[in-house]
């Protein structure tokens, strides 16, 4: 992978069985960035919204759902080798884990994208500790006035500015961005980029200094100069709060309009978030 400032070398350890990746009914592949002890979680999300109960898209293989690790120790891998054997779901890459790490590994999410999802549409990068309904999603996406060919949808935070306390996990210096906002970019525990994007996002990283908050930099600084727009659906997605708490919400030919939440961590709060979400009522 290249930036303008550094280029890292890596390799893809595993990757799991293409052949459903490559079907021209596949519409979408979701990839969730995951840490490798993380194994309760993913079957968590496996029992949830991955889970072809859950969704018809699942079922019918229009959606398929991976997930992309760094680099497992000797213990580890026999581990995963079961988890491997038993779901065939697992990407591995041999970058270390580090949360400065996490924009690489979204970057190797893209590359395996683009080199074993030839015919898929759609990109969904999402995170573990998010809740989603498949089938709600496509629902709302199936009925957008304008479907944009390089676009990224996704809430979009707007007139963010960079933090310049040195001491901040997201500090940003003045000589990697000097503007007083970032461009507007998508909130990164959830956001759907079409091929055309992910094509047009990998095309431009050696033109920028890379920096470690992985949404703003590809999503804003780089989406920007690639010319990808950002459809914001805020509307559709929130954190979990007070007001998701009350499962009502507002409804569009009784369906509801929320069909993502975050942050949801570990496997019994991600069950229980997804069963609210699930069950949501609609207010109108």
């Amino acid at each position: 992978m290249h930036f303008y400032n550094s280029s890292i070398d890596y390799r893809f350890m595993h990757v799991p069985s293409t052949l459903k990746c490559q079907k021209r009914s596949t519409l979408l592949v979701a990839i969730v960035p995951s840490i490798v002890n993380n194994s309760l979680t993913r079957k968590a999300i496996r029992e949830t919204w991955a889970s072809r109960g859950e969704s018809e898209a699942i079922q019918d293989w229009e959606v398929f759902v991976y997930f992309i690790l760094s680099r497992p120790n000797e213990e580890q891998w026999k581990r995963l080798r079961n988890e491997i054997g038993q779901y065939d779901d697992l990407i591995i890459t041999d970058l270390e884990e580090s949360y400065d790490n996490l924009i690489y590994k979204v970057y190797a999410a893209m590359d395996f994208f683009r080199a074993w999802c030839p015919k898929v549409k759609f990109l969904l990068k999402i995170d573990d500790d998010v809740v989603i309904s498949i089938d709600r999603m496509l629902y709302f996406l199936e009925r957008e006035s304008v479907m944009a060919e390089k676009s990224i949808r996704c809430k979009v935070w707007m007139k963010a500015k960079p933090k310049r306390e040195k001491d901040s996990k997201w500090f940003v210096p003045k000589s990697v961005w000097n503007k007083q906002y970032f461009p507007n970019y998508c909130n990164g525990p959830v956001y759907l980029m079409s091929r055309n994007a992910v094509d047009a996002i990998l095309a431009y990283t050696t033109n920028f200094t890379m920096f470690q908050i992985e949404d703003v930099y590809y999503t804003g600084i780089i989406a920007n100069a690639a010319g990808v727009s950002r459809l914001n659906w805020s509307r559709h997605m929130l954190s979990e709060d007070k007001i998701f708490q009350k499962g009502k919400c507002k409804c569009e030919r009784s369906i509801p309009l929320w069909f993502a939440v975050h942050s949801f961590k570990g496997p019994n709060k991600l069950k229980a978030g997804f069963n609210q979400l699930k069950y949501l009522r609609c207010l109108n």
